[in-house]
């Protein structure tokens, strides 16, 4: 017997009640279900509107993105969109292999210098005694596939003693190159003497005095390098008393023919400012433009007055390619513009003919956290860019500037904000960074750059891209390169030659060089939601967003896993990326959003 609940067509609800502890669900007088002392009996055959499947997972579904030629493949990585589409992974860019060798990436030394498109570079070894230094140099070559020829033909330079009278205690000898175009070098050396004083008979004070030369060093496609005769060998700064340590030489390019020389030392005593122009391999005409005196503060205002000093109108210091790019600029209404890392301020100088006139400090950037955060960088003839951290949130932050041509005075055109802080992973953050006009299109250009970061003690770099319209705005960022793991010790470069970007850096003492390919200036973020449970590019699709994701193979249990850092929806165990997905709970399996 049992007790009845009866849900009967004529009568409606009849109960009978009895004491076997048994109850039958009934309808019209049929049992369809029931409970005795182990539980629910019958075979839930009328129970409806339950859930079907694996009971593990929580699954959603999406729709398609409307373009773009979306799909979604089963057991990879499912990115949503800002409008809640699926279907549309980032286009990364590429890191190639690896190219090892100590001629790779001159551009670590401290004492080279780069053509105009970084195809060809110098290196110098110095020679001699404490009081007549020689510097040999070497050229070399790299053509698109990372091939690089050492030139044969070599050519010096000289920093010999020339203080008179007697009294020279050391020579200080100093070495700047700018590039003037893909195949010749502009370089400015010498050397300064430091004495004993009062013209050396002694004294409280040592006295300083520079001589300096310019050349022009031409480097064929084979390396071999010719130099132009020596000039201005015979100049020689004027001495002043100081106890001089080091030199402060610099050496910028203000416009296709016209460069600014200028040399003091780590006393703040600005020796000599010199305009030179040139025409082809040879130098057409020059002008003093006073030591110690405006012209000069333009080139010497730098940290500490030493050797630091030097202004280069290129994208990077190369000696130094963590600080960035120190730009100059000649406007077409006779202005000289000059930025330096570290520095919110601009100085701008009136230059007619070789003569450059008093230069006046502006303040451009008021917003940041602090100068030594502050990055520039030049996108254009006219148009700068700088990377600094934002007062009060330390936010990472770009903002760029228009020239204007006829007052030399720059203009906020566009401001940034990366909404992230300097932390490990950031893709947003390069902090040195290379523009090349050219870009992926007339329309904007490819900046690409470096972050720098410290992940778990050690120092690691993220190389990464962004596109910039020609008007100055940020259009948008890739989502990072591989890390490569540096030491704090060691330096990195990006370089554009012959439409091939290459990033080069140290490790443990040994340069190498990869090539870096931009298949997209900018692309959507990856916005992980989950994985897709079949393969499709057409309809709604199913995407596994909570619980256990299954098709996966090889996977290790216990083991967390990532979404690749190039986000093809892959996962692997590496962490670079920074997007953990969940902990393997078989070989096939990943319970999703687990992380211990």
């Amino acid at each position: 017997m049992a007790t009845t609940i009866n849900a009967d067509t004529s009568s409606g609800l009849k109960i009978t009640s009895d004491t076997s502890g048994v109850i039958e669900f009934q309808s019209a007088g049929a049992t369809k279900a029931g409970v005795n002392s182990t539980g629910l009996t019958g075979d839930g055959s009328q129970l409806t509107g339950l859930a079907t499947g694996d009971p593990s997972a929580v699954k959603q579904s999406f729709n398609l993105a409307a373009s773009g030629s979306p799909s979604v493949t089963a057991g990879r990585g499912v990115s949503v969109g800002s409008d809640g589409t699926v279907g549309i992974l980032p286009t990364s860019n590429t890191i190639g292999s690896t190219l090892t060798g100590t001629d790779y990436a001159g551009s670590i030394s401290s004492t080279e210098g780069y053509t105009s498109d970084g195809s060809k570079w110098i290196k110098a070894v110095a020679s001699g005694s404490q009081t007549s230094r020689i510097l040999t140099l070497t050229g070399y070559s790299m053509d698109t596939s990372g091939v690089i020829t050492t030139g044969a033909t070599t050519v010096t330079v000289e920093s010999p003693s020339f203080m008179t009278p007697v009294g020279v205690v050391w020579i200080i000898t100093y070495y700047d190159p700018v590039a003037i175009d893909n195949d010749k070098i502009l370089l400015l050396s010498g050397g300064g003497s430091v004495g004993n004083g009062n013209n050396g008979s002694g004294g409280t004070e040592g006295e300083f005095e520079a001589k300096y030369r310019l050349n022009i060093i031409s480097i064929a496609d084979n390396g071999n390098l010719t130099k132009s005769a020596d000039y201005l060998s015979t100049h020689q700064t004027p001495r002043t008393s100081s106890w001089a340590t080091y030199v402060s030489s610099g050496i910028s390019k203000i416009s296709d023919t016209q460069y600014h020389v200028a040399i003091g030392n780590n006393w703040g005593y600005a020796q000599m400012s010199k305009i030179v122009t040139i025409s082809g391999t040879s130098f057409v005409s020059n002008a003093d433009n006073g030591a110690p005196g405006a012209a000069a503060d333009l080139m010497l205002n730098s940290r500490n007055s030493s050797r630091a000093g030097t202004w280069y109108n290129m994208m990077q210091i190369e000696s130094n390619a963590d600080t960035g790019c120190n730009p100059s600029y000649h406007t077409t209404g006779g202005k000289v513009v000059a930025g330096r890392y570290d520095y919110p301020t601009v100085q701008i100088a009136t230059l007619s003919g070789n003569a450059m006139g008093t230069a006046t400090t502006s303040t451009v950037i008021s917003d940041a956290a602090a100068n030594n955060t502050i990055r520039w960088g030049v996108l254009a003839n006219g148009l700068w860019i700088a990377r600094y951290k934002l007062e009060v949130t330390n936010e990472i932050v770009y903002r760029t500037f228009l020239i204007n041509e006829s007052t030399g005075a720059l203009t906020s055109v566009h401001f940034y904000n990366t909404n992230t802080l300097e932390t490990p992973n950031n893709p947003y953050d390069l902090e040195t960074f290379r523009a090349e006009r050219a870009g992926l299109s007339p329309a904007a250009q490819t900046v690409v750059g470096v972050g720098i970061y410290d992940i778990g003690g050690v120092q690691s770099n993220i190389i990464n891209s962004m596109s910039v319209s020609a008007t100055g705005e940020i259009l948008g960022f890739n989502t990072g390169g591989s890390n490569l793991f540096v030491s704090s010790s060691d330096r990195e470069l990006v370089n554009y030659t012959d439409s091939v970007w290459w990033y080069s850096y140290r490790k443990a003492n040994v340069t190498y060089m990869q090539k870096y390919t931009v298949n997209a200036a900018s692309t959507p973020e990856y916005n992980h939601v989950g994985f897709a449970t079949a393969t499709s590019s057409s309809g709604a699709q199913e995407i596994t967003v909570a619980g256990v994701a299954t098709g996966f193979s090889g996977l290790t249990i216990g083991k967390l896993y990532y979404t690749t850092s190039d986000f093809t929806g892959q996962v692997t165990t590496s962490s670079l990326s920074g997007n953990l997905v969940g902990k393997a709970i078989s070989a096939t399996e990943i319970l999703l959003n687990r992380e211990s």
